[in-house]
């Protein structure tokens, strides 16, 4: 696939109170490639915490100690403009570059994952994503919540997965 590859059945448009987010012009089938981000850049998360505040909301961790940020904050690839929902249609295919579809998205909807997925950073935000499984706030520690492993099972980023596995190993 090419750098900063957005299947054809995407595109970005604003959205009501999230800024820039990614839809569906048309049905994607569940495990059809979303996106694939290859133009970033790889930073440690203390360089990270002396950035502003925009272009740490783009950046999301990889590892305890380093994040995955858009090479150009004005123009960052498709993949760093996915909204958060509590219940997300897209995913992870355990690399750090590649989203998939987690089930059929009808077209007109909003691509979504959960920060859960990807992120297990000491943070917490409010959420209002508005679904029936709410959490309300999302924090950092939330991809070690059971019914959110089971939920996502096949879909955690790679970092997280790893995270998981480690702690059903040491029980």
């Amino acid at each position: 696939m090419p750098e900063n590859y957005l299947n054809p059945k995407v595109y970005i448009k604003e959205t009501a109170n999230k800024g820039r987010g990614l839809f569906a012009k048309e049905k994607i089938n569940k495990g059809e490639t979303i996106e694939n981000t290859t133009d970033i850049q790889i930073l440690p998360k203390s360089e990270l915490a002396k950035m502003p505040k925009i272009w740490r909301s783009l950046c999301y961790e990889i590892n305890d100690h380093e994040e995955i940020c858009p090479k150009d904050i004005n123009n960052p690839p498709a993949g760093f403009l996915i909204n958060h929902s509590c219940e997300p249609n897209v995913g992870s295919s355990l690399n750090f570059f590649e989203t998939v579809a987690m089930r059929d998205i009808e077209p007109g909807e909003e691509l979504m994952y959960d920060y859960a997925m990807t992120d297990s950073g000491n943070y917490e935000m409010k959420c209002e994503c508005g679904t029936k499984s709410c959490r309300h706030f999302i924090r950092g520690s939330d991809w070690q919540r059971s019914e959110l492993q089971e939920k996502y099972k096949g879909y955690f980023q790679k970092n997280i997965q790893d995270k998981i596995d480690k702690k059903n190993l040491e029980k």
